[in-house]
């Protein structure tokens, strides 16, 4: 019997342990091989997964000792590819098809696009509301001429909406962008009714395609007999809208604490029904879109160094007759400087402004003025001056903890004038 050739004999027995040793090397396809698991040949690829890793397969390179992710796929049929290193990067050579989902657009998902089979557009997410990819030019990015229709006698600070608008005459998807007074924002929909939302309301830059339909809104100013704008921009075209309110400060159905046209706030109706009006801010400060600024400036009730005088300003509800009366006073605790502060004042057009009595800051408190909303002091200890007199040395204050205590009229307390 002829014998076999050694190198065959070597052959048999060596083949067995070579694949042995190539099933379990590390750097070869592993079923249970997971991006993060320790690997030793640099830059070796490998493509692992199945239902040992709950159907996820990855396609996976060796960087730095460890396996990293290139590409994941999963039993549904979702891709997602990473790049190998910082520096890589991702070229692909042909096309790619973006589906489009109800996925809500949240910071969780921030970058992700999808394409919307209603507006035939491409859309990204911000981390807030899904946008458009806006046309950089086309032959038809001005849209037939379309407006809203501007409203009048709207409520103070109130939330308004616009008519709904049809967007015509585009050729291409264009871009929409809002600007204006009152916080505008617009919402894009696919019907006359806006049941159907394409874009809900946001204030960024999104965009539209030609059929679909718009609608504005914006907050109210709040004055009264005060008109704002804002203007929507569609591709080359755009339209301005206008929200005005009512003549607000006729007394009764006026808002408490409503900057009127000629600037007074209403602050309620003093006894009689009689309407009461303040200047917006305390002594010293400056009045400017619903905020003072500058210092208050705290005043003596007299001079500050009187020894005690009765004037016979004592009426608990007349505030303007108490401050005429202190303003014309010449005597040892003269001059009062907080009626006078009032009595001196000339804002808004108006001269007639006093020092309100005690019965005239019970009422503006019971009517809700006396609020920080409405920019009085409501800090611990804060007090406001009367022009009601108690006995020479002391008059009423309206601290606003507890409400009405007489005090020293040395004392410096803040100062809000009054007229009717």
């Amino acid at each position: 019997m002829q014998s076999r050739p050694r190198f065959q004999v070597i052959l048999r027995v060596l083949l067995p342990v070579l694949v042995v040793g190539w099933l379990l090397s590390p750097d070869t396809a592993r079923a249970d091989a997971s991006p993060g698991d320790a690997c030793t040949t640099a830059n070796a690829f490998i493509r692992s997964g199945g239902p040992e890793l709950s159907g996820k397969t990855y396609a996976m390179t060796c960087q730095g000792g460890i396996w990293v992710n290139v590409m994941a796929t999963d039993t549904s049929g979702d891709v997602g590819v990473k790049q190998a290193t910082p520096a890589a990067t991702l070229d692909v050579n042909g096309e790619i098809k973006v589906g489009s989902t109800s996925v809500a657009c949240s910071s969780g998902i921030q970058g992700a696009i999808r394409y919307n089979t209603s507006t035939n557009a491409l859309e990204f997410c911000d981390g807030l509301n899904w946008n458009g990819f806006p046309a950089t030019s086309c032959s038809g990015s001005t849209p037939t001429a379309f407006s809203f229709t501007n409203v009048t006698g709207q409520t103070i600070s109130t939330l308004t909406t616009s008519n709904i608008v049809q967007v015509n005459g585009i050729s291409c998807v264009v871009s929409t962008a809002v600007t204006g007074s009152g916080s505008p924002q617009y919402e894009v929909c696919s019907d006359n009714a806006c049941a159907s939302v394409v874009i809900g309301w946001t204030s960024s830059n999104a965009s539209i395609s030609s059929g679909q339909y718009v609608r504005m809104r914006l907050t109210s100013s709040v004055g009264g007999s005060t008109t704002i704008t804002a203007t929507l921009a569609v591709g080359a075209g755009s339209s301005t809208w206008s929200v005005g309110t009512q003549a607000y400060c006729t007394g009764g159905t006026t808002p408490v604490g409503t900057i009127c046209t000629d600037g007074s706030m209403y602050v309620g109706l003093d006894t009689g029904s009689v309407p009461m009006y303040v200047t917006p801010c305390d002594a010293g400060q400056t009045y400017s879109s619903g905020s003072c600024s500058g210092t208050r400036l705290v005043k003596t009730w007299n001079n500050g160094a009187g020894s005690g005088t009765s004037t016979g300003a004592t009426s608990a509800s007349d505030g303007k007759g108490n401050t005429t009366t202190l303003a014309a006073l010449a005597d040892t605790d003269s001059p009062y400087n907080a009626a006078l502060t009032c009595h001196n004042l000339n804002l808004d057009g108006h001269t007639d402004w006093f020092l309100p009595s005690k019965n005239q800051f019970t009422n503006m408190n019971t009517a809700g003025a006396i609020t920080s909303a409405d920019n009085f002091n409501v800090a611990v200890y804060a007090r406001y001056w009367s022009s009601t007199e108690t006995a020479t040395t002391t008059a009423y204050e309206w601290y606003t903890a507890s409400g009405l205590v007489s005090d020293s009229k040395t004392s410096n307390y803040d100062v809000r004038c009054m007229r009717e």
